[in-house]
């Protein structure tokens, strides 16, 4: 029983730790995609302006 118990407390840090990584890692890694797909979808919409512009 002490072993078990002692392999589920390492196995519950371990996933602590690795869900800390992820939640940290995550959002560094996705924030800056965010950003380019802002800035990508707003270039997109002044492009269309602009040649609706030269269509009119």
């Amino acid at each position: 029983m002490k072993k078990t118990v002692a392999k589920k407390k390492v196995n519950g840090k371990h996933r602590v730790l690795a869900t800390k990584k992820a939640s940290l890692s995550t959002p560094e890694k996705n924030m800056p995609l965010q950003f380019r797909q802002i800035s990508e979808s707003e270039l997109n919409a002044s492009r269309n302006s602009a040649y609706s512009y030269l269509v009119k």
